[in-house]
């Protein structure tokens, strides 16, 4: 059974060989060729825009053993983080006496926090 590919990963901007920009053409004949090379079906993460109801290409994850669960933990991540924001912020505004263990959870969420926020950055490619 196969599971997300391990990390690191990154975002990347995908250029020619020479260093320029691809152009749709170039994108579209690069995407090909990874799909040519691999039997596992070919996977992307799509989104809705506006209200036309147009499914766009988020990203593709190609047609790897890894395909199927790199589309899945990237659909995932977004639909959970507002959910995540939601909870760490209920948890930080809990005022009291701490616990030892509270104070745990409390590095714990702020832990989690900076997470979000690193996420939350815009990308740098």
């Amino acid at each position: 059974m196969s599971s997300v590919t391990p990390r690191p990963w990154m975002a990347v901007q995908l250029v020619n060989e020479d260093g320029s920009r691809m152009t749709a053409q170039d994108a579209s004949e690069y995407v090909a060729n990874t799909a040519i090379h691999g039997s596992e079906g070919f996977y992307a993460v799509q989104a809705r825009k506006d209200d036309d109801g147009k499914l766009y290409d988020v990203c593709h994850t190609g047609n790897g053993p890894d395909s199927k669960w790199n589309a899945s933990a990237i659909a995932e991540a977004v639909n959970y983080h507002e959910r995540l924001v939601e909870a760490l912020n209920e948890l930080l505004e809990f005022e009291g006496d701490y616990s030892p263990n509270e104070i745990r959870l409390a590095d714990t969420c702020a832990n989690a926090r900076s997470v979000l926020a690193e996420m939350e950055k815009e990308p740098t490619q």
